[in-house]
């Protein structure tokens, strides 16, 4: 029976479970949704339900109480500015705890616990498809185009005429190149006749060297 227990002490020492509820409390004013046991959830809500009520007073007293239990500028500020700005029209009912599922490996029964008016998510702006860049012979191309459908077809023939001459034969010029850059094959040496006459000619071509 929980005869005169106000509150869950979560199997924690009194330092210990102040610093978790702080801490849950700091995560669910930065993500305005968080999933916890059912538990810590049915203990961390009383306390943001008095941080927004603080919110809503906005003067200095309610910033220094909140900051007191925060322990957080950017947290506090944004609780001032941003989430309690949004329960002007509410007395109660800041956050929502919904039953999720049973905890893998000890079966804890996991919950949901988020703030019931949330910000409208931004649409993000889709940057605009830039143009490909026109190649160059498209363009004058199209310039051609342009002259043609403006300009009467005389005068469009006499500019398209010489800019449509043949070229000059090319392959004729590579063909004299190559026979010039071809080698010249050595002089061909008679095979001598017989063996002694090979022998023979070996000897002379030592001479001549030496000499």
């Amino acid at each position: 029976m929980r005869h005169r227990k106000k509150f869950r002490r979560l199997s924690r020492f009194a330092s210990s479970r102040k610093a978790l509820l702080k801490n849950m409390a700091i995560a669910l004013l930065r993500e305005e949704k968080i999933i916890t046991t059912l538990a810590k959830a049915k203990e961390v809500r009383p306390i943001i339900d008095k941080l927004i009520n603080l919110g809503k007073q906005n003067d200095l007293t309610s910033k220094r109480f909140a900051f007191k239990v925060v322990q957080d500028r950017t947290m506090v500020e944004k609780l001032f500015k941003d989430i309690a700005p949004r329960f002007k029209d509410r007395n109660s009912g800041y956050t929502r705890i919904v039953h999720y599922r049973p905890r893998r490996g000890d079966g804890a029964l996991l919950a949901i616990l988020e703030l019931t008016v949330q910000k409208p998510k931004e649409k993000k702006k889709l940057a605009p498809q830039r143009g490909k860049k026109a190649v160059p012979e498209v363009k004058e191309k199209e310039e051609r185009l342009e002259k043609v459908i403006a300009e009467p077809e005389a005068e469009v023939k006499k500019e398209v005429l010489p800019e449509e001459k043949t070229a000059p034969p090319v392959k004729e010029e590579r063909e004299e190149i190559k026979q010039e850059e071809k080698p010249v094959p050595p002089p061909k040496r008679e095979k001598p006749k017989s063996f002694l006459e090979g022998i023979r000619g070996l000897f002379k071509r030592k001479k001549d060297r030496q000499e």
